[in-house]
């Protein structure tokens, strides 16, 4: 028996420093393994962070091109569109397949309070309803004039966003 604990009970200061040396580097390749996987993560969310930027950006600058282009609509008929020369343009701009997320594409005319009986007067003559709401007490009104395509959004139609 005594020859047993002698063999059993022989753990000396080698032992110990291996053991504690085995469970360093453990620890070492765990937190260089560990470094290494947390880089890898950040870098492929900065490459996924900028792809997603750059193609918010392409997105915005399309859309930034169709509100152009209906700008040059309205500079080139001298502002003295119709709700049909509107539909025409914005059904040649294929809103629902070139611009997905855009639910229509509209004109707001500024109208100052010494023109607004010229401006209702207008869209009379549209012969289509029309009326400027909700009321407010600003010298001015930004409605909605003419939208696209009118079928989801007709209740937008006469919306003063100065409101």
């Amino acid at each position: 028996m005594t020859s047993l604990r002698s063999q059993a009970g022989g753990v000396t200061l080698l032992h110990i420093a291996v053991v504690g040396m085995s469970l360093a580097r453990t620890l070492g390749a765990w937190l260089y393994s560990k470094h290494q996987v947390d880089l890898q993560i950040e870098n492929r969310f900065e490459t996924a962070k900028k792809r997603t930027i750059n193609l918010i950006i392409d997105r915005m600058s399309r859309y930034e091109d169709a509100l152009w282009s209906g700008v040059a609509h309205l500079e080139t008929r001298k502002s003295e569109t119709t709700p049909q020369d509107w539909s025409l343009f914005a059904n040649a701009l294929k809103i629902e397949k070139k611009y997905p997320g855009v639910n229509g594409i509209g004109v707001i005319y500024y109208v100052d309070q010494y023109n607004q009986s010229q401006y209702i007067a207008a869209r009379a003559a549209e012969l289509r309803e029309f009326s400027v709401y909700p009321p407010h007490n600003q010298e001015f009104m930004l409605p909605i004039t003419f939208i696209e395509p009118i079928d989801i959004n007709a209740r937008a139609v006469g919306l003063d966003v100065a409101h």
